[in-house]
């Protein structure tokens, strides 16, 4: 007798993948002992993307238990939490985020949706445990880190570099406190240049001075075109130095981390391109700090070459000059 079987196999495999998919979520259950709301933010590895996201609030009720159940390929998740009204807090730093204080969702590379109190927050690493975690803070200690059962040890890390400037950081000179800061920024972009394969980049004192420039014109013009309306490549004049190649990378942030900057420089598609790029050879960096704000600058471009103010006057007098072949031009397509 034969056993037709062919009928049964696409079933089989549709239950099978079934199963696969539904092995690729977990349940956390979020569990509030006190007499505040708890809002929570949850970080995890979304197995539909294939890509870390960041997703909050999840708000739970006073001596409340909120369950949700994430779709993540990965069994670990990282968890902050607040109370409402009393500015307590739980999140040890394995990782930082970006957050705002209205419902937002996005994944790594992306930027945090626009909105209020857009800050930096510190989440916990936390790892499943029978196919759920448990998160519940048991002191209202504020920024203790959360140790329940069924958690697995926090990764070690290295201890990242954290500023704690006495005075903003606001002279165009450079410092020593900036010099030191600067250095460490310049050494981490050579860290991922090396992993990747590629030559470091020579710190250049005149590109850091430019730097430093930008640094404080973004503060209050956070763009790529300076306060006056030029492109960012032109501070470069104003130091005396010219250059073939150029590329700058910018940051804001509250996190006062060296690491959390480079990283966010890191995630960021187009900052990485640059930072990796290998026609690059020398680097100018910055840092201007305000009200908690700190303004990152990073200047890329080949070797850069003095000019002298006889060239700087003819740059100027060509680009005055393509500026009004491009106003004749657009002039030109009205009677056309």
């Amino acid at each position: 007798m034969k056993i037709k079987i062919f009928g049964v196999i696409p079933v089989v495999i549709a239950l099978l993948c079934g199963a696969a998919r539904f092995a690729e979520a977990f349940d956390v259950r979020f569990i509030n002992d006190f007499d505040k709301k708890m809002s929570v933010v949850v970080a995890y590895f979304d197995a539909d993307a294939q890509k870390w996201r960041t997703r909050g609030w999840y708000l739970v009720e006073p001596h409340s238990t909120k369950k949700v159940t994430l779709k993540a390929s990965k069994t670990t998740a990282y968890i902050y939490a607040e109370l409402a009204g009393k500015g307590t807090t739980w999140g040890n730093g394995d990782i930082s985020r970006t957050v705002i204080n209205q419902a937002f969702s996005y994944f790594d590379g992306q930027d945090c949706p626009q909105g209020s109190s857009r800050r930096t927050i510190k989440l916990t690493k936390y790892t499943v445990n029978n196919g759920a975690i448990d998160f519940k803070p048991k002191t209202a200690t504020a920024d203790a880190p959360l140790k329940t059962a069924g958690d697995a040890p926090a990764e070690p890390k290295q201890a990242a570099t954290t500023l704690k400037p006495t005075r903003p950081l606001n002279d165009p000179d450079l410092s020593l406190e900036l010099r030191k800061v600067t250095d460490k920024m310049i050494s981490l972009v050579n860290k991922e240049r090396r992993n990747a394969g590629v030559k470091p980049v020579i710190r250049d004192e005149t590109l850091c001075k430019a730097a430093q420039r930008r640094a404080w014109e973004i503060h209050s013009n956070f763009s790529h075109t300076r306060p006056g309306g030029q492109q960012a490549i032109t501070v470069l004049k104003e130091y005396g130095i010219g250059v073939k190649s150029f590329d700058e990378n910018l940051e804001k942030d509250n996190a006062a981390s060296l690491a959390y900057a480079n990283e966010a420089f890191y995630k960021s598609p187009d900052h990485r391109a640059t930072m990796l790029n290998a026609k690059y050879t020398h680097i100018g960096a910055g840092l201007f700090v305000q009200d908690g704000v700190y303004y990152w600058t990073q200047l890329y471009s080949d070797k850069p070459t003095p000019v002298t103010p006889s060239e700087l006057q003819d740059k100027n007098l060509e680009e005055n000059i393509d500026d009004l072949i491009r106003s004749l031009n657009e002039l030109g397509d009205l009677f056309k």
